[in-house]
């Protein structure tokens, strides 16, 4: 909520003290009136709130998987599959913003074209794709990025990270390891800047200790979640 928009709500609340008494002494009708006045113009308030500071879409589920095809984590692909609903009418772009790795990745396909857009800002890249026609309000789509990943994974310690940038309520993050170099431990963890992180439930490993899989459920908008495997 803007400064204004807190003196506003601060003023509303002001008046509302002062004019109780004058309105105590005419009758309890005249003071349930205006309770119930305030009451609408403060619920209208904070729809229009809720409202204009409400993101484009809704992420409904979003899965970020990666799999490594070799044991020295140089050759790789990442999947992300988001489903997502459109909180208004005329929707017509979709951004899969500050991409980043360890490596370099790319070629990057978005539903199996060429993204529409490309920015970079440092060693943070962003691509978007058009929706034509656009979207209309409720609508929802399943929309898959795909590209190849290299050098990302070569330590003994890595790590699958993603930043809940807008409100979702599903997420899935997977990492599918090769047959010579399997997952000794694994971990998840909860990470916000200036904080210290928290650990999570553990991720599901697969019996044969190749697929680590951890879901979250309604996670933190501007947190990161990590899923961290040492092999």
């Amino acid at each position: 909520m803007t400064t204004d928009r807190k003196i506003a709500w601060a003023g509303l609340l002001v008046g509302i003290v002062a004019l109780l008494p004058l309105f105590k002494e005419s009758g309890w009708q005249w003071t349930l009136l205006l309770t119930l006045a305030v009451l609408a113009v403060g619920g209208y308030l904070v729809y229009t709130e809720w409202r204009f500071t409400r993101s484009a879409f809704t992420t409904l589920t979003i899965k970020k998987k990666v799999v490594i095809r070799d044991v020295l984590g140089a050759d790789s692909s990442l999947v992300r599959i988001q489903t997502i609903r459109a909180n208004y009418n005329f929707v017509s772009e979709i951004w899969f913003r500050n991409m980043v790795t360890d490596g370099n990745f790319g070629p990057v396909q978005i539903d199996g074209e060429v993204p529409a857009r490309t920015t970079r800002m440092g060693c943070l890249v962003s691509h978007s794709k058009i929706f034509n026609p656009p979207l209309s309000r409720g609508a929802i789509r399943e929309v898959i990025l795909e590209c190849d990943v290299r050098d990302s994974f070569p330590d003994r310690v890595e790590g699958l990270l993603h930043e809940v940038a807008q409100d979702t309520r599903c997420l899935i993050l997977e990492v599918n390891l090769p047959a010579g170099r399997t997952c000794k431990t694994a971990q998840v963890l909860l990470e916000a800047a200036g904080e210290p992180a928290k650990r999570l439930e553990d991720p599901e490993i697969s019996d044969d200790r190749r697929k680590l899989t951890s879901t979250i459920k309604r996670p933190m908008t501007g947190f990161t979640y990590h899923l961290s495997w040492t092999w």
